[in-house]
C-alpha cells in the first residue's frame, strides 16, 4: 500500500475508538485515490491493498462508519463492485467485504428500531421524530448500493454450495427483507414499484435459485422456501401478476415475454422431467411461473407473438395434466389446475385448437371433473372440455350433467358479482353456451335455477354495471337457446322486468352483437308480450262476472305503484316458477276493478298483494 495512507490507516487501527467522522472521511478519499492508482498496475497488490482497506474499517467503531455522510462515499460504491470481482475469482477478501457491509447495516438497522421505537413511546418527542428520518434515510442509502442486480446475481450465485454461504445469505437476507416488505401488494393493484420487480424475474439469480430448487430431488433438511426463494420465486412473480392497473403494464408483459419466455419455457420443460421426483416445496415457485406466463398470454398485444413458444407450452402442460392427475396427490392439485388454465387460454387461438384437440384429454379431464377433490379443478376441467368437445363429443359423452352444471353455475354466481373476474365469467358463460347443446345439461341448467340467475344478470342494475357487452350478449344467447324448453319459454315470455331491459338492449346502436341478440329474444317472445299490451289496454269497467272469470283463472293478484315495479315483478317471476298463477298490474286494485278484490275474499285460494 502506498505510504501517503498507511500512516492514516496505523492511526485508525490504534485509535479505532476515537477516529472523527471528518479524519474518516479523509480517510475515505486517500483510500480511493490509492485503489484508482493501483488498478491498472500490479493486482496482488491492488487486492492486498483492497483487504488492508476493509481490516482497518472492520475494527473502526461502528457508530462512526455509519455516518449519514460516509454511505454515499465512492469507496462504498467501489467495495461493493469488488464484491462480484472477487467472488468469481473465489477471492476470500470478497467475504470480508460482505462481512463489512453486513456489519453496517444491521447497525444502522438496530438504529432505525430503535428510533421508531422511540417515537412510539414519546409520542410527541420531535428529536425522536427525527432521528428514525435519519436513520431510515441511511437505510434507503445502503439499498441504493446493495440493490445493484449485477452484485444480486452474483450473490446468489455463490450462496449455494461455497464455504462461506452462511454469510453469503446473511447479507442477502437483509437487503432483501428491506424491499421484502414493500412488494406486499394487499388490495393495490397499481405495483408502484413494478420497474423494480421486473428486473428480478428476468434476472440470473431467479434462474439460478430455480435451477437450484429443480435439482433437489428429495426435501434433505428444507421443508420450506427460504427467504431468498420466497422473494425471488414467490413474491415478486406474484407482484407482478397482480400490478394489472399499473399504466407501464403491458410494457412489463412486453419485456418479460422477449427476454424471459423462452427460459421460462425450458423450465418447465426441465421440470416436468423431473417433477415425479422433486422436492414438494418446489410445486408453489413453478404455479407462480405459470401464472406469470398466463398473464403474458392472455394480453391482446401479445398473443401473437405468445403463439411462437405456445405450441411447445401446450405438450409441457399436457404433460403435467397427465402425469399428475394419475397421482391424485392433493400438493399437486393446484399445479394441475394452473395447466389447465394454460391450456384453456390455448384454445383461443385459432392456429393452436386443431391442436390441442388431437391431444385425447376427454377422458382425463371427465376423469378430473367427476373425482378431483379440488373444487377449482373441477371447474377449469370442465371449461377446457366445453372448450376441446366438438358437438358429437357434448351430445354423446357428458354423462353427468347434474356434476357439469352443478360445478359452473357455483362458479358463475361467485364471479357474476365481483368485477375482477369480468374476463373469467365471460368465458364461463362461453362454455355453458357450449355444453347445453346436450340435452341433459340443458334441462339441469333450468332445474338448478339456472334461468333466474341468468335473467339477473341483465335485470339486476347492481350487476349490470359492471358487465361487459360480451357478458350480457352471451347471456342472451343462452337464453335464446332455452326458449326451445316449454318451461323456460313460458318464464322467459311472462317476465316483465327481463322483457323491458331486453327491449332497451334492441335500441343500443353502438353495440351491434349485443342488439342482434336482444333482437332475437324479442321477436321470439314478442307473441306473449302483444298479448300481455291487450290485456293491460281492456275496458277497467269491466262486469262482475268478467271479474269472478279473472278469480276463477288466478291464484294470486299483485297490485304495485311504479317505484316498485322491479321488487314485485321479481315476486311474481318466483311464484310463478313455483307454479302459481299471477296476475300483476298497475294499481289495479285501486281502480274500477277493486271488484276483484272483494270476489276474492269469497275464495279461500285466491291472495291479494298490494306493493
Amino acid at each position: 500500500m502506498a505510504e501517503s495512507l498507511l500512516p492514516l490507516s496505523m492511526v485508525i487501527g490504534d485509535q479505532d475508538e476515537n477516529i472523527t467522522t471528518d479524519k474518516l472521511k479523509i480517510y475515505f478519499d486517500n483510500a480511493v485515490d490509492e485503489l484508482n492508482t493501483l488498478m491498472n498496475q500490479n493486482d496482488d497488490i491492488y487486492i492486498q491493498s483492497v483487504d488492508t482497506i476493509v481490516t482497518n474499517l472492520l475494527n473502526i467503531n461502528i457508530d462512526q462508519l455509519s455516518k449519514i455522510t460516509i454511505l454515499d462515499h465512492p469507496l462504498i460504491f467501489m467495495l461493493r463492485d469488488l464484491i462480484i470481482k472477487l467472488l468469481q475469482e473465489k477471492n476470500i477478501v470478497a467475504i470480508n467485504i460482505i462481512t463489512l457491509f453486513t456489519k453496517l447495516y444491521l447497525k444502522i438497522k438496530d438504529d432505525f428500531l430503535t428510533a421508531v421505537a422511540n417515537v412510539i413511546s414519546l409520542e410527541s418527542s420531535l428529536d425522536a421524530y427525527a432521528q428514525s428520518c435519519i436513520t431510515n434515510d441511511k437505510l434507503s442509502k445502503l439499498c441504493v448500493v446493495f440493490f445493484h442486480q449485477p452484485l444480486l446475481d452474483v450473490l446468489v450465485h455463490h450462496r449455494i454450495n461455497e464455504e462461506f454461504s452462511d454469510i453469503i445469505n446473511q447479507f442477502l437476507i437483509n437487503i432483501i427483507g428491506r424491499h421484502k416488505k414493500r412488494y406486499d401488494f394487499g388490495e393495490d393493484e397499481s405495483g408502484p414499484y413494478l420497474d423494480e420487480v421486473v428486473t428480478y424475474v428476468c434476472s440470473s439469480a431467479y434462474i439460478d435459485v430455480f435451477n437450484h430448487l429443480l435439482t433437489r430431488l428429495v426435501p434433505l433438511e428444507q421443508s420450506e422456501l427460504d427467504d431468498i426463494e420466497q422473494f425471488y420465486l414467490i413474491k415478486c412473480p406474484n407482484y407482478i401478476c397482480y400490478s394489472r392497473k399499473n399504466d407501464c403494464y403491458i410494457q412489463v408483459l412486453t419485456f418479460i415475454f422477449e427476454k424471459m419466455s423462452q427460459i421460462y419455457f425450458n423450465i418447465l420443460n426441465q421440470f416436468t422431467k423431473t417433477m415425479k421426483n422433486c422436492s414438494q416445496i418446489i410445486i408453489e415457485p413453478v404455479i407462480c411461473l405459470m401464472a406469470l406466463l398466463q398473464c403474458v398470454s392472455v394480453s391482446h398485444e401479445l398473443r401473437q407473438k405468445f403463439t411462437s413458444i405456445s405450441e411447445n407450452l401446450i405438450n409441457v402442460m399436457w404433460t403435467i395434466i397427465y402425469e399428475l392427475s394419475s397421482q391424485n396427490e392433493s400438493h399437486t392439485d393446484a399445479l394441475v389446475q394452473w395447466a389447465i388454465v394454460q391450456m384453456f387460454s390455448a384454445t383461443f387461438k385459432i392456429e393452436l385448437l386443431p391442436k390441442i384437440k388431437e391431444i385425447n384429454m376427454i377422458p382425463t379431464l371427465l376423469e378430473l371433473l367427476n373425482h378431483s377433490k379440488n373444487e377449482q379443478t373441477q371447474v377449469e376441467s370442465c371449461r377446457l372440455l366445453a372448450a376441446v368437445m366438438d358437438v358429437d363429443d357434448i351430445q354423446n359423452r357428458l354423462t353427468n350433467p347434474t356434476k357439469i352444471i352443478t360445478v359452473l353455475l357455483t362458479d358463475l354466481r361467485q364471479r357474476s358479482v365481483k368485477p375482477v373476474y369480468k374476463l373469467q365469467l365471460e368465458n364461463n358463460l362461453l362454455c355453458l353456451k357450449n355444453l347445453i347443446q346436450n340435452k341433459q345439461v340443458k334441462m339441469e341448467l333450468i332445474k338448478q335455477n339456472g334461468l333466474p340467475f341468468l335473467i339477473n344478470c341483465i335485470t339486476n342494475r347492481k350487476q349490470t354495471k359492471f358487465h361487459s357487452v360480451v357478458t350480457r350478449q352471451r347471456v342472451l344467447e343462452i337464453l335464446l337457446d332455452l326458449t326451445s324448453d316449454k318451461k323456460a319459454f313460458t318464464l322467459l315470455q311472462q317476465n316483465h322486468l327481463f322483457l323491458f331491459h331486453v327491449k332497451k338492449l334492441t335500441m343500443s346502436s353502438s353495440e351491434h352483437d349485443l342488439q342482434l341478440a336482444a333482437q332475437a329474444i324479442v321477436q321470439k317472445l314478442e307473441t306473449y308480450q302483444k298479448s300481455i299490451n291487450t290485456t293491460e289496454k281492456q275496458d277497467k269497467n269491466t262486469n262482475i262476472i268478467d271479474n269472478l272469470a279473472i278469480v276463477n283463472k288466478y291464484d294470486i293478484f299483485i297490485s304495485y305503484s311504479p317505484v316498485d315495479r322491479d321488487i314485485c315483478y321479481q315476486i311474481r317471476d318466483q311464484l310463478v316458477y313455483d307454479n302459481f298463477r299471477v296476475k300483476i298490474g298497475l294499481d289495479f286494485l285501486h281502480d274500477s276493478t277493486i271488484k276483484v278484490n272483494a270476489n276474492a275474499i269469497e275464495y279461500p285460494k285466491v291472495k291479494c298483494i298490494e306493493c
